[in-house]
């Protein structure tokens, strides 16, 4: 996009000449190219997939601490900030950390004006995802998902309308497990997505931008239940309150999730199995929002004036 050819042009500048710091600051960040060279692409298969601590710290519940710059990337999107924490395992209950809960990524690639979807998906390790006695055991695992537009790797291409950008249009939940054997009372696996629209994290999150959809299995069953939540003022819908998939509207390109899973045995002789779950990530190729353009605007007045300055 013109916007990283202009920032990356007044970045040199500033270097050489000390000017315009403020407005390449904040055209580092419109399009969503926060992202540093660390970010490389994700592993895309269940066989490949990676440890949470390769890409955060610590390897105990609650000591993953991701940073912007640290996660990795499938197709435009790159997935940032990843953290973890567990809550404390009971009975038979496995304690959830960074060095058994893995991630792998797959997405489609840009074709004209249309790319993706891209999804994220979390696994476990080993059998740490697997209940067959009483017990509970489950964690939060955060991140940030951001919309890259333009040519630079690992991002793949810009829409083939230069005026365009990739954004974000839907995010969908989906998750893999069963719930087998003698049922009892109190057996159940809930997996919950929390999301936050432009946003770096969802712990303080305001209804226009908050949204949540939970999948419940707690049958002898391999089908879950959902059910979708949004702010009354939230930009988007659920489409129906079973929905597992929320509909965004304006697009952001910057998305903050937590995803929380949670298995319980109270009784009974059932096996409680997650195999996996996932994100998915609906893109669409959208005109940027004003406030982008305003700031293309100032950055090609500020740019002419360098010029000038520099012919003097």
């Amino acid at each position: 996009m013109m916007v990283r050819v202009i920032s990356a042009f007044l970045s040199s500048q500033r270097v050489r000449s000390g000017c315009f710091i403020t407005s390449c600051f904040v055209l580092s960040v419109v399009g969503a190219s926060t992202a540093s060279a660390a970010i490389t692409a994700c592993p895309n298969t269940a066989g490949t997939d990676a440890l949470l601590s390769t890409y955060t710290t610590g390897g105990t519940p609650g000591a993953a601490t991701g940073s912007i710059g640290t996660g990795c990337s499938s197709i435009n999107v790159s997935f940032d900030n990843i953290s973890l924490t567990a809550t404390a395992p009971t009975g038979a209950g496995v304690a959830q950390t960074n060095a058994n809960n893995a991630i792998f990524a797959t997405g489609t690639a840009a074709s004209g004006n249309t790319v993706g979807p891209v999804s994220i998906t979390f696994d476990p390790e080993t059998t740490n995802w697997q209940l067959a006695a009483s017990g509970t055991t489950g964690a939060t695992i955060g991140y940030e998902a951001i919309s890259h537009t333009g040519p630079s790797v690992p991002y793949g291409a810009s829409p083939s309308n230069p005026a365009l950008q990739w954004d974000f249009s839907t995010i969908t939940l989906t998750p893999t497990g069963c719930i087998s054997g003698g049922l009892g009372n109190g057996a159940s696996i809930t997996v919950q997505m929390t999301v936050c629209l432009s946003a770096s994290g969802t712990s303080a999150c305001d209804a226009a931008h908050s949204a949540t959809v939970t999948g419940l299995l707690n049958t002898q069953s391999s089908t879950f239940n959902f059910t979708c939540l949004a702010g009354g003022s939230f930009a988007g819908s659920c489409g129906s309150a079973t929905s597992a998939t929320l509909t965004l509207n304006p697009h952001p390109t910057q998305i903050a999730i937590s995803d929380t899973y949670t298995f319980s045995r109270t009784n009974g002789s059932a096996s409680l199995t997650l195999t996996n779950f996932t994100n998915t990530f609906g893109e669409s190729a959208d005109t940027p929002e004003p406030s982008t353009l305003i700031l293309m605007s100032g950055a090609l007045l500020g740019l002419g004036a360098l010029v000038r300055r520099r012919k003097a």
